[in-house]
């Protein structure tokens, strides 16, 4: 698998080995990669809701079939369950009822948990890539395999359901636990995450920004597993660094991420608050004019849209609701309406740099 794409090249990096630059000016809204993963698991809230291959929510009219072997995963339809047998699903089948039934297991926290289980099956597809001519899950194999290892010595190999006998896939295993660290991605579909999944393409190339010029989505569909796709926020210009900010920095608490990005480097550097808590009067305008609560310009909106506590509480969750119902089913064009309402009142309440508005 190559690492660069028409898009990207990668250039020597100071701190961080490497990055990827642009080769040609990409527009905002424009799909810079696309990258497959090697597994992906679903957090624990939703396994039962969401297909375990696929993770595709069911439609009103659909439902979810159980496997029958393990009673605890559930996929679309028999293509969803038929892949994951062969992917990973049959090394775990017959053991995964005893496994989450021992008490070493009910000790683990959900995190542990979730872990576990996308290692058994990154296990199984070592176990299975073994006697596989597929190319490409050997390329992304020798991808992730290529990361940085966390800097601290990873924990030792949690329970797994997956029986590994062999020391060569053992030593593997170990070998990219160490990279699961800071190279896992957290899955999530309008801001509510839904499993965790490794990325190696996307780890390998791009270095990750508070304060990013790209943002990672994922597109779900039934019959294969999620693919991300890294889409420019703005224009960027030939030369500039692609730096995106979906890495596993939610969990940083756990897995002992640190960010070093220039954000973060500039925060350091900031002069501390006065004692007394005084704001300078001049800090106290930018703040107001950056958050349109006050400025000498003239008004944006009319005083009657600036009365907020006219708005119906319960409009925004309406919205939200009736949005994100249509857009994972099947009304996709009806989505659009609710879509662009719930954006202008995003833009109504919130300051111009709120994440929910870009």
């Amino acid at each position: 698998m190559e690492l660069e794409n028409p898009n990207l090249r990668l250039e020597p990096h100071a701190t961080a080995r490497n990055k990827a630059v642009a080769k040609i000016e990409l527009l905002q809204g424009s799909v810079i990669i696309v990258s497959q993963p090697i597994t992906t698991v679903l957090l624990a809230g939703e396994n039962h809701g969401r297909c375990n291959f696929c993770h595709k929510l069911p439609t009103r009219n659909d439902r979810l079939f159980k496997c029958t072997g393990c009673a605890s995963f559930w996929y679309c339809d028999t293509e969803c369950q038929g892949s994951a047998w062969k992917a990973h699903h049959k090394r775990i089948c017959r053991s995964y009822p005893r496994y989450i039934s021992t008490s070493t297991y009910g000790s683990l926290s959900l995190q542990e948990k979730t872990d576990a289980l996308l290692l058994s099956q990154l296990g199984a597809e070592i176990l299975l890539s073994n006697h596989s001519s597929d190319s490409d899950k050997s390329s992304l194999f020798a991808v992730f395999k290529s990361l940085m290892p966390s800097k601290s010595p990873p924990p030792p190999l949690p329970p797994m359901p997956v029986r590994i006998n062999a020391t060569d896939v053992q030593d593997r295993l170990l070998e990219f636990y160490a990279r699961f660290r800071n190279n896992n991605f957290i899955l999530h579909s309008h801001l509510d995450s839904f499993g965790h999944g490794i990325y190696p393409l996307a780890s390998r190339l791009f270095n990750h920004s508070c304060v990013p010029n790209a943002v990672v989505r994922y597109s779900v569909v039934q019959g294969r597993p999620p693919l991300m796709e890294v889409i420019a926020l703005r224009m960027i210009a030939v030369g500039e660094e692609v730096r995106e900010d979906d890495r596993q920095r939610a969990l940083a608490a756990i897995y002992g991420f640190s960010c070093s990005c220039s954000f973060c480097a500039f925060q350091k550097i900031i002069v501390p608050s006065p004692s007394d808590g005084a704001i300078s009067p001049r800090t106290k305008q930018c703040l107001l004019e950056f958050t349109r609560c006050f400025t000498s310009a003239p008004k944006l909106l009319h005083d009657s849209l600036q009365d907020f506590s006219r708005i119906p509480e319960t409009l925004y969750t309406l919205l939200a609701e009736s949005f994100s119902s249509k857009s994972h089913g099947t009304e996709v064009e009806s989505a659009l309406p609710d879509g662009l309402t719930l954006l202008a009142l995003y833009c109504l309440i919130y300051p111009p740099n709120y994440p929910q508005i870009g």
